[in-house]
């Protein structure tokens, strides 16, 4: 087996010899994005348009390295330029269409897929303009195209399709149908992973533990082709199900024994590491965390700000401050997997600024972390509110009215402004606040009680600790 960069001498020669070959030059351009060399991957492709102007895969790929790096005006550019090449190549549509929808235009994202069917009918168009219609909220249109799509020939068993359906009663409620198509597409398709992860969350959605860990363990268990066992998603639910089962011992064993089948996995090594420290066990948390950031992981700002905060529990501020630093210089792709991990980081490293009386660095730390969110986060703003609320009623105003914007089903917001106003004697406003975080909060537990709720996100760290520092004591090491 080639290393990566045996791989792209081997394939440079290649183009050399045989430079009209698109698919050689496809493989080096993977090999630069595998190494995460974007530019030399942006630059492989440019020279194999040249090379093979005609070749509409190759001009797709550059167009989605251009997605992928927020030129979007240029990546529509080369989308285009692919359709022309090759009306009836669908990829084309679907990756175009997911930019679009994935940027909140979901007219052209759903007009794109419909472009796509009328020149190449196939099942992932058909999956994906259901699943935008169906988040929509147009649930009997995403119907319709799912079985659309299982309506072409072979595909009335299409396990991609019959999953969607039954998100889509999911989404309308009806878990009693999508625990149906869920072991209906099982029944057919026993080492389709997707469908045990979703009635795992299904049944734990609905408080049934040990019906989602049967799930779980049901999944990550069953054989995959090539001899693996089941995906790595099945054993993070497994080992964290474990964890809220009570079990840690189980959980322990879950992860260790996941690690042997997927050694370099972050979510897992951080998991297991975040669990031993919880459990006392500080020199196994932390050379697990060590193993996690000096492997695949060292691109993942979380695992960072996870070994950051084992580090603040055992006192050691300094080391913290190494792992955030080194967390936040993390380069994340903009639409990579990672690209949201950065905010939560820098938010945590503020909150340790602000607690060690260092307001000047907490203030840049806080003002990094909201220009790396893509959009206003209300919990982050919520930290900030009540981080100026130590200086400046002003500045906390400003920032409470600037979380409730963002977050206006999140009582939590509209509570502690209110308390904020309390406190400075406003009690006619006080009381509105007040007031409008129990309509607030009546109106999300009625959501969620009918299923229809989407679920605030709250804050990386627990509540309880944005109360415990928002005024920390001066004795505090």
């Amino acid at each position: 087996m080639h290393s990566d960069k045996e791989a792209a001498v081997l394939l440079q020669r290649l183009t050399l010899l045989t430079p009209e070959n698109g698919k050689v030059w496809m493989k080096l351009a993977n090999v630069y994005r595998n190494q995460r060399d974007y530019k030399m991957g942006e630059r492989t492709l440019r020279r194999a348009i040249d090379a093979c102007p005609t070749n509409a895969l190759l001009r797709q790929a550059l167009a989605d390295l251009c997605r992928e790096s927020r030129r979007y005006p240029e990546a529509r550019s080369h989308y285009r330029e692919a359709m022309k090449l090759e009306p009836a190549l669908s990829s084309v549509y679907d990756s175009w269409g997911r930019m679009e929808a994935q940027l909140g235009h979901s007219a052209a994202a759903a007009a794109l897929y419909e472009r796509g069917l009328k020149h190449a009918p196939n099942a992932r168009l058909c999956h994906a303009l259901g699943v935008l219609l169906d988040r929509q909220g147009a649930a009997e249109k995403a119907r319709s195209v799912l079985k659309r799509g299982l309506g072409l020939p072979n595909e009335d068993r299409n396990p991609q399709l019959l999953h969607a359906l039954a998100m889509v009663d999911v989404r309308a409620g009806d878990m009693g149908s999508a625990r149906k198509l869920l072991s209906a597409v099982l029944e057919h398709h026993p080492r389709f992973t997707l469908a045990y992860l979703s009635l795992g969350q299904l049944e734990e959605r609905l408080g049934n533990l040990q019906a989602a860990r049967r799930h779980y363990e049901a999944g990550a268990i069953t054989p995959q082709p090539g001899g693996n066992l089941g995906a790595v998603q099945l054993w993070q639910s497994w080992a964290r199900i474990e964890q809220r089962l009570e079990r840690p011992a189980l959980a322990l064993a879950t992860y260790k024994r996941a690690t042997q089948l997927y050694k370099d996995d972050a979510q897992l090594l951080v998991g297991w590491a975040k669990l031993e420290g919880e459990h006392g066990d500080v020199g196994t948390s932390r050379a697990l965390f060590a193993r996690a950031v000096s492997s695949v992981a060292k691109h993942s700002p979380y695992a960072y700000q996870c070994a950051a905060a084992l580090e603040v529990r055992c006192g050691e501020v300094q080391a913290a401050r190494a792992l955030y630093a080194a967390g936040a210089a993390v380069r994340v792709l903009p639409q990579g997997p990672t690209a949201t991990e950065r905010m939560p980081l820098l938010h945590a490293w503020a909150v340790l600024e602000w607690r060690h009386g260092e307001r000047r660095e907490a203030r840049r730390l806080f003002d990094e972390a909201e220009a790396a969110s893509d959009s206003a986060c209300g919990w982050l703003l919520q930290w900030r509110a009540r981080f100026e609320s130590e200086s400046s009623l002003v500045l906390a105003r400003h920032y409470y009215g600037r979380a409730v914007n963002a977050a206006p089903m999140d009582s939590s917001a509209w509570s502690m402004w209110a308390e904020l106003e309390a406190e400075h004697g406003n009690e006619e406003r006080a009381t509105a606040l007040s007031r409008h975080a129990q309509q607030v909060e009546t109106k999300a537990l009625l959501a969620n009680a009918l299923g229809g709720g989407a679920r605030t996100r709250g804050s990386p760290l627990s509540a309880a600790d944005m109360y415990q520092w928002a005024n920390p004591p001066s004795n505090r090491q």
